[in-house]
């Protein structure tokens, strides 16, 4: 009978642990290289230099609280306004993405705290995928969004009506050859859509992502 017999890549147990280095693993390894797998064997190999995808524009709510004016009520067409542009909300802009507040041209209030859109550089052309959520709370109410840049709608449309408390995921890729702007836009409605409240902005988050 033997005891203390398990090993791990040929080593063996000490007091139930096998003591384990990367070299033990995969031989000898330089600073920085990670345990990677060749498809029989785990080996040394250096970190990959890029990857899927490069958050380029985020914003998301994290407090705060505020009443919306339901005197300010969307239209067809209007670019759908998000309130991020205030210390309650978290933002990532990457160099040249920049967020454009809501005007009159566009959205229900001409407003520096209110985002209407978000500028796509010409600096960095590509592939893009855009996220972005809704809510629709005004009981009796829907209302259909989709999302857009300068060339037209670049999504499938989504639908989100009063009983849907907890909202929609949108998503759409577009490529760039120059500068843009994407948007969300209101295509469709039923009822009174008012600029969204809180409650509907706790839910709220758009994202600009450049795939490799």
């Amino acid at each position: 009978m033997s005891h203390n017999s398990i090993k791990v890549n040929n080593i063996s147990a000490s007091n139930d642990d096998v003591d384990l280095t990367l070299d033990s693993i995969v031989g000898s390894a330089t600073t920085d290289q990670v345990v990677a797998y060749n498809g029989s064997n785990f080996v040394a190999s250096d970190p990959t230099s890029s990857k899927g995808y490069d958050l380029k524009f985020a914003a998301f709510q994290r407090s705060g609280g505020y009443g919306a004016n339901p005197s300010y009520t969307f239209a067809i067409n209007d670019y759908f306004c998000a309130r991020v542009n205030t210390t309650s909300y978290t933002k990532y802009t990457a160099a040249g993405f920049t967020l454009n507040t809501a005007t009159s041209a566009n959205s229900v209030v001409t407003n520096g705290s209110w985002m209407e859109s978000v500028d796509i550089p010409a600096s960095t052309p590509g592939t893009y995928l855009i996220t972005a959520t809704s809510t629709c709370r005004n009981a009796g109410t829907n209302v259909t969004y989709q999302l857009e840049s300068n060339s037209g709608a670049f999504s499938a449309k989504m639908f989100s009506s009063d009983g849907a408390w907890y909202g929609g995921l949108i998503g759409g890729i577009l490529t760039t050859t120059g500068a843009d702007i994407v948007r969300l836009v209101i295509k469709a409605k039923n009822g009174t859509i008012p600029i969204p409240s809180d409650l509907d902005q706790f839910f709220f988050t758009f994202n600009i992502l450049k795939l490799a």
